[in-house]
């Protein structure tokens, strides 16, 4: 009994996996033949921008127009981002479903032999809908940065911060191969810390007699009451937005 069931099985099978088979092929086919658009570097180029402008011009713009020149250019990045990812979006949804993978490629990043790594992006139907949601959920948070870190001293820093953790998750969504991901992967974490760095510097104030004011050096302070309120550990004593 158990050979003539196996036989059946066997039989039956044959179909299911020469139709896997052309459906492979039919997949890597149009991997093979993805429409080339050459404006997906866009989408990661602007946050990259902004970020590189506030790196550059960041402390002078703050000194000079004030803080909202900071955010204005971060922000308008951010906006000009999603411009082109909803531009991707409605450029799919009018093609045919074979027609829905997009690539875009730059240039050879490095190869050896019959390796060939190439900066390049690709997006498919859910990709498209990942980076609508990084770029349009990233705009809010830029948006309700604004008020939220208003008394942050470096506030060019944060946003430039801001807007390179953007990029790398844009390079993380959108990269094509797994050196790109690998890139926005490290970028990630790395502006994760550093956009907590401005705050982080306050977590712990530091205790030591040089912190201290004047009055409450010597070892008879004035007023022992005036130094607890005004002690470096109390959130008094922080500058201010840092207390809350």
């Amino acid at each position: 009994m158990t050979f003539p069931l196996l036989a059946a099985l066997a039989q039956h099978a044959e179909p299911a996996a020469h139709g896997a088979g052309l459906a492979a092929a039919g997949a890597g086919e149009a991997v093979a033949h993805a429409v080339q658009i050459p404006w997906l570097w866009l989408i990661p180029f602007f946050p990259l921008l902004g970020a590189a402008l506030n790196t550059a011009f960041g402390p002078w713009l703050q000194k000079r127009y004030g803080k909202r020149a900071n955010h204005a250019i971060a922000i308008g990045a951010m906006v000009a981002a999603s411009v082109v990812a909803e531009a991707a979006f409605w450029s799919a949804l009018a093609r045919p479903a074979h027609e829905r993978f997009f690539e875009d490629r730059l240039w050879t990043m490095w190869q050896s032999g019959s390796l060939k790594v190439d900066l390049s992006f690709a997006l498919d139907p859910l990709g498209m809908v990942m980076t609508l949601i990084v770029t349009h959920v990233a705009t809010l948070i830029h948006v309700y940065s604004v008020g939220y870190m208003a008394d942050e001293p470096a506030y060019w820093r944060f946003f430039l911060w801001l807007n390179l953790f953007v990029f790398s998750m844009l390079l993380l969504v959108m990269g094509s191969n797994f050196a790109v991901m690998f890139f926005g992967w490290e970028g990630v974490g790395l502006c994760s810390y550093g956009r907590a760095w401005p705050r982080a510097r306050w977590a712990r104030p530091s205790s030591t007699p040089a912190s201290r004011p004047r009055e409450c050096r010597s070892a008879r302070p004035s007023s022992s009451a005036s130094c607890a309120t005004r002690s470096p550990t109390s959130r008094a004593a922080w500058p201010a937005g840092l207390a809350r």
